[in-house]
């Protein structure tokens, strides 16, 4: 996989540019209500699946938290990796569960503007660009208002990274002669 190490190695010397990579993913952070402390209604489930998570390890991997929805427990198949990345951190650090939601959240809006962003750079663009690109696909109102159906969000947020992936996978995993590398991680992906 040297085509995908050689196309995702952080080239960027340009402080400015880093700088306004990082601003715009704290800003989008923010709008996302990704930020710690801050007030939005639907974080609360993933607060309780993280805490319930690190707390019933082995019946998060079932995909129920016994501690809400009564005997069967309550379901939580939808951002189940965030929930197992969330309770791992909550287990592992001493952070406030807040904190490691935000963590997670701003991993995953990361993972989206990132291949976002080397979707973009494929037009040819300049390196502002796609960053002006990404930042507008994370503040278009279909993906924002997305947040509120849990999994679903993260969903929508990881498919411009899966698209990303495919593609590179397609273009220089088939390439070197690794089919059967490529086929298997694209599986996986599916």
């Amino acid at each position: 996989m040297q085509g995908l190490s050689r196309i995702t190695q952080i080239k960027h010397k340009d402080p400015i540019f880093v700088l306004i990579v990082a601003t715009a993913i704290l800003f989008l952070a923010f709008i996302h209500g990704l930020l710690p402390h801050l007030p939005t209604v639907f974080d609360h489930s993933r607060y309780s699946s993280i805490e319930c998570g690190s707390q019933h390890f082995v019946e998060m991997f079932q995909a129920k938290c016994p501690v809400t929805g009564g005997d069967p427990g309550r379901n939580y198949f939808l951002g189940l990796s965030a929930t197992i990345i969330g309770a791992i951190m909550y287990l592992l650090l001493p952070l406030e569960v807040e904190i490691v939601f935000s963590i997670v959240g701003t991993f995953f809006l990361g993972l989206c503007f990132f291949g976002t962003y080397k979707l973009i750079r494929l037009m040819k663009v300049s390196k502002y660009v796609a960053v002006g690109g990404a930042s507008a696909y994370l503040l278009s109102p279909i993906i924002i208002s997305m947040h509120g159906f849990g999994g679903t969000y993260l969903g929508v947020l990881l498919l411009p990274f899966a698209l990303y992936v495919v593609w590179n996978l397609l273009n220089t995993g088939l390439a070197v002669g690794k089919k059967k590398e490529a086929l298997t991680i694209l599986a996986w992906i599916a």
